[in-house]
């Protein structure tokens, strides 16, 4: 969980960056609303992508792996060997 004052700094960085905007609360002056423009919401694709493509990859390999153990485990001569 973000503190107030780390969720500022958060929210400043990433305007700066051009990622996001800022507008005035309509109902509480006191708070704002955080806007994701359009090139935030592209790096954010981007970024769901490649995390997709590590997760693949990743439990793939593990996949994989499971069936290597369960096959090393199974020993010579069962019903698993070809």
């Amino acid at each position: 969980m973000l503190s107030q004052s780390a969720t500022t700094r958060l929210v400043t960085r990433l305007e700066e960056r051009g990622l996001s905007s800022r507008c005035p609360g309509t109902t509480d002056r006191r708070g704002i609303y955080m806007d994701v423009t359009k090139a935030g919401r592209v790096l954010l694709e981007d970024a769901r992508r490649t995390n997709q493509r590590a997760l693949r990859k990743v439990l793939g390999e593990a996949r994989n792996a499971a069936h290597l153990q369960l096959y090393a485990g199974a020993g010579a001569g069962s019903a698993l060997d070809p």
